[in-house]
């Protein structure tokens, strides 16, 4: 059976640490499915704008063949899971959100259980001995890559508003698509 893996984020906007963790979980999978968020908060781009963006970075990185959006983002990010993906593919930013575990629901600790291997792309956080082992199945294999990339996208929004160079953040065909939209990092 195919390994396929599985992304979320905002990608708020999408930059070079997001890149660098397509390529590793390409690294560990076959196929990954990328699901956007929806949110919709004054400081978050269109999500039409995000999912061009991201387009752009799978056509420019020659990898739209195997990473594919996921359609139906208008939809709970925990109807997913259900489609048998195996990896799911995550950075610091979101682990942070598994810890504490009390945090999640019934419904995320299915989800996060579900998959047979967590691939951990940490930027420099010691975060991983956190994770709590209740929520992972003992089927779960947990892999672990360290980004160069020490950055997030909040950072990089804090930086468009002040003016501040990110020309080594974003690539620059993102820029080119989120300039129109930068007041939307204006809370």
């Amino acid at each position: 059976m195919a390994e396929k893996g599985f992304i979320f984020g905002m990608f708020n906007p999408i930059h070079y640490g997001h890149i660098n963790l397509i390529r590793i979980g390409l690294n560990e999978s076959d196929k990954i499915g990328l699901y956007i968020g929806r949110k919709e908060k004054p400081d978050v781009l269109p999500y039409e704008i995000r999912r061009k963006s991201i387009e752009s970075v799978l056509e420019q990185e020659n990898i739209s063949n195997k990473v594919s959006i996921i359609k139906n983002s208008e939809k709970s990010l925990f109807d997913f899971y259900k489609k048998r993906y195996t990896s799911l593919i995550i950075g610091s930013d979101v682990l942070n959100l598994l810890i504490p575990e009390s945090k999640l629901t019934e419904k995320e600790r299915k989800m996060i259980a579900s998959f047979k291997k967590i691939v951990f792309v940490n930027r420099g956080k010691n975060i991983l001995g956190k994770i709590p082992a209740q929520i992972l199945s003992k089927k779960s294999k947990l892999i672990e890559y360290h980004s160069t990339c020490s950055f997030s996208s909040s950072e990089i929004r804090k930086k468009i508003v002040n003016g501040e160079k990110i020309d080594e953040l974003i690539p620059s065909y993102v820029m080119d698509i989120i300039s129109p939209y930068t007041n939307f990092f204006n809370p």
